[in-house]
């Protein structure tokens, strides 16, 4: 169980499964042309994977001590590998990422791909290195990077060079409106869920130095910032439903009573949350939410 940890199955999972939604159900739903592939795309989950990987592994080596106190049970490094192998799989698994990566980029003939590829891996090395033990910025950061695969499906359609600034002003659910929608909500959704996590992590740290929410403030203070941005993004859905009711009255009830009361829920798990460890489950709860609020493109209405 502990080598599972290195690659984090469940959340490369999901990120494979919403890059692959988006791709193979929404694209064609709004009869998007693509600028590369089937195959080409395929090669950029696995590149997205690999990556993802070793960003998952090089946080692991900086963070050794840190896991040993917080989360014990899944510390791999370095009783089941060592330092330096540890090190050579993370270089193995982002350079296998940034090949795909170029690969991607030469069969398409667009380069930028290939600069977005070593952008996150540029990010996720120095936010282990250093920029996880900075305040706010850590987890803006991650929550950034999890909105990063649907930025990058929508970077594969032809609307992304041809943006239309006015296009979010219409009443209609366009492809763009979707993909902003839903990119906004995966990283507001993780901005909190990291919150939470660094609740779950105070002990170690703060044995650590690293700087976060809860480490900074008292719980009842952290709560109260996960209170807030839980209600501006509950807020967000409601906007969202409120404004595409009459056009996508399906999706928008979907956003309320499944996404938004699945909120309210979290919402109530948090106020009942007395100690650190009282926070695994809300964190869950969180991952849950995300794949409900991914599922509600398979109920926009063309």
């Amino acid at each position: 169980m502990r080598f599972l940890h290195i690659i984090r199955y469940q959340n490369l999972g999901l990120m494979a499964l919403v890059s692959w939604g988006l791709w193979s159900y929404l694209l064609p739903k709004y009869h998007i042309n693509v600028v590369i592939t089937t195959f080409e795309f395929i090669l950029h989950l696995f590149a997205v994977l690999f990556i993802a990987a070793g960003g998952n592994i090089i946080n692991d080596l900086y963070d050794i001590d840190t896991d040993k106190i917080n989360k014990p049970e899944k510390v791999w490094i370095p009783d089941y590998m060592s330092l330096k192998n540890a090190g050579l799989l993370y270089g193995v698994l982002t350079g296998f990422g940034l090949i795909l990566g170029s690969a991607v980029s030469y069969l398409s003939g667009i380069y930028i791909y290939f600069v977005m590829y070593v952008t996150a891996v540029v990010l996720l090395f120095f936010y282990a290195k250093n920029w996880k033990k900075k305040l706010i910025f850590n987890n803006l950061i991650i929550a950034f990077l999890t909105a990063f695969p649907i930025i990058f499906v929508y970077a594969f359609s032809s609307d992304f060079f041809k943006m239309n600034a006015n296009e979010n002003q219409s009443s209609e659910l366009t492809f763009q409106s979707v993909f902003i929608f839903l990119a906004l909500f995966a990283f507001g959704l993780n901005w909190i869920r990291e919150i939470v996590k660094d609740v779950e992590d105070t002990i170690g740290d703060k044995a650590s130095g690293y700087k976060t929410l809860a480490t900074e403030f008292e719980l009842q203070h952290t709560k109260i910032i996960i209170y807030l941005l839980t209600i501006l993004l509950t807020l967000y859905l409601m906007f969202i439903a409120g404004k595409y009711w009459k056009s996508q009255t399906i999706f928008s009830i979907y956003l309320i009573l499944a996404v938004g009361m699945s909120l309210l829920l979290f919402f109530q798990q948090i106020s009942k949350t007395e100690r650190t460890i009282d926070f695994k489950k809300p964190s869950i709860l969180l991952k849950i939410i995300m794949l409900i609020g991914f599922f509600s493109v398979f109920l926009i209405q063309i």
